[in-house]
């Protein structure tokens, strides 16, 4: 502890909190709607994910408290009526030797992050909390609301520019579509439908039933397109729309395997890549430069995106996306605008077929998308100046993320300072943590002194010790069955319960329960373990004693 400031204590957070329980009227996300009463409060990173208007099902505060997510480590300061989530959420009230604004702020300077994995609550716990004298925590919880937040109206306008990037840019590719960027070129350039329609037809007259296809109507279209152009059906400019390949791919291999989630805004992801080293499969998927990607197959607002492939490496591409290769005449850069343009996503938000969570639009249909068209000239016109454009709403993009990246560093940087006792001045007149320190170990004595009633215990018939193999499989297939692998992978508790089929709830506490810091725990584990359906409580109605068994 030397290196405290002035005054200052040291303890465990263990020690400085009461546990609530809310077993019994937490809140499924199904229960929730959008206008209730009282907020539920859980721990993803959504501050309120929902309202419900039961009043018995929320928790009265006479002071603050704190919300941890034991998987996401969201922490959250509450200071109003609220419900709590099921999925999960430890519930603190800090002791009223702590102040609950300046304990939340504590809590946010602990770095959970790189400390392991399990039951994170646990590493929360045996963390060192520093305590300044009362006096001063006031003092720093002031400073601190006042800095901060000053800091979070500067991050809610910065959060407002992806908004901004994203409108502009699709009015980027609104704007090619339409022809507006490429004004200027068509002044001493005018070209007619006919002559375009013209030159497409020569260019694939000999492709055989071209001339069938070619005669068939365009698509309707709303959009609005200079007198210089003409619209054609996809299928009229892309002769050939391919499927990707089915197998299944690997997680290292010769050449990457793009995906639907490798398609973002127009352009190709290369993260989060799968492999093949199938020569057949890369022969028959290879990609070309120029290579149009379309998501044939995704929920009902990410189906049609579309995206380039620029030849960046060797790659072929999965079963749920579709290849257009365009010919000369028409730009890949050109299409891809268009075919990310909002009359793009327009015609496909049409034509999808919705099934269970997904849609899908297949080669047909893509290829009866009304398609603007006007000489290549005009085409990579429009779109070098896209590109300029694109490329200064990147450069807008990267100063962004700077600027987050320095408010974050701002937040830590002003809390580190903090809790150093740099951020306001001390007072020699405030009375120093050391005598806080003293009270709260008098109190603790005082508290574990008094007599304890003594409870008869309760003799409860004999079990077999031995769980059958239907007992652990039920219980090992809802962990796995509901991803709850990593919350349980240290749990003492559920280890125990294993070790007998049935158990009363007094004797498991025995076996897991050493010393009374870990009863809080206990609860709240037995809590979880009921409410994800891996234990049920039963009534012995001969020993009056309550049973647990697996669910």
């Amino acid at each position: 502890m030397s290196d405290l400031p002035k005054g200052w204590g040291e303890l465990k957070v263990v020690d400085t909190y009461t546990s609530i329980s809310s077993s019994k009227i937490k809140v499924k996300t199904s229960e929730s709607n959008e206008s209730g009463k009282f907020p539920v409060v859980d721990q993803g990173q959504k501050f309120i994910s929902g309202y419900i208007d039961d009043a018995d099902r929320t928790i009265n505060l006479d002071s603050p408290l704190i919300v941890f997510g034991d998987h996401t480590r969201e922490i959250k300061y509450i200071d109003f009526q609220f419900a709590p989530g099921a999925d999960g959420t430890q519930i603190l009230r800090p002791h009223d030797f702590y102040d609950p604004k300046l304990y939340y702020y504590f809590l946010c300077t602990l770095d959970l992050e790189n400390r392991g994995y399990g039951r994170h609550f646990k590493l929360l716990k045996e963390s060192d909390l520093r305590l300044p004298p009362l006096n001063e925590q006031k003092r720093i919880a002031d400073k601190l609301d006042q800095i901060l937040e000053e800091v979070d109206s500067a991050k809610a306008r910065l959060d407002q520019i992806p908004t901004i990037l994203k409108n502009f840019r699709q009015s980027i590719y609104n704007a090619v579509a339409t022809g507006a960027l490429s004004r200027g070129f068509r002044e001493g350039n005018i070209s007619t439908p006919d002559a375009l329609r013209d030159f497409v037809l020569k260019s694939n007259q000999n492709e055989k039933n071209y001339k069938k296809i070619f005669s068939e109507p365009e698509t309707v279209s709303n959009i609005e397109i200079p007198d210089s152009w003409t619209l054609l059906n996809l299928d009229k400019l892309c002769l050939k729309f391919t499927y990707g390949s089915s197998q299944k791919s690997q997680k290292e291999g010769d050449v990457p395997v793009l995906r639907m989630g490798n398609l973002q805004g127009g352009q190709l992801d290369w993260a989060d890549l799968v492999y093949s080293s199938d020569q057949k499969e890369i022969d028959k998927y290879q990609l070309m430069s120029g290579d149009l990607l379309f998501n044939r197959t995704n929920s009902p607002e990410l189906v049609g995106k579309t995206a380039i492939y620029r030849g960046e490496q060797e790659s072929i591409y999965a079963g749920y996306l579709i290849k257009i290769s365009p010919p000369d005449y028409l730009s890949s850069e050109f299409l891809n605008m268009y075919m990310n343009s909002s009359y793009a996503k327009h015609y496909c938000w049409q034509v999808k077929t919705d099934g269970v969570s997904q849609s899908n639009i297949n080669a047909k249909k893509l290829g009866k998308m009304p398609i603007p068209f006007c000489s290549l000239e005009e085409q990579e016109f429009a779109v070098k100046r896209a590109l300029e454009l694109l490329q200064m709403s990147n450069q807008i993009e990267e100063k962004y993320y700077l600027a987050m990246e320095q408010v974050d560093k701002i937040t830590q940087s002003v809390l580190a300072k903090a809790f150093r006792g740099e951020l306001v001045p001390q007072d020699p007149n405030d009375e120093p943590a050391s005598v806080l320190l003293e009270r709260i170990k008098e109190q603790k004595a005082l508290a574990e002194s008094q007599p304890k009633s003594k409870k008869r215990k309760k003799k409860i018939k004999s079990k077999s010790q031995e769980h059958s193999l239907s007992d652990y499989m039920k219980i090992f297939d809802k962990i796995e069955a509901e991803n709850l692998k990593e919350k349980y992978t240290d749990s003492k508790l559920l280890k125990a319960f294993l070790n007998t089929p049935e158990i009363s709830s007094e004797d498991l506490f025995k076996q897991c329960c050493s010393d009374e810091t870990e009863i809080s725990e206990f609860y709240i584990e037995l809590n979880s373990l009921i409410s994800d359906g891996l234990v049920i409580e039963e009534k012995d109605q001969e020993t009056k004693t309550i049973i647990l068994k697996a669910a």
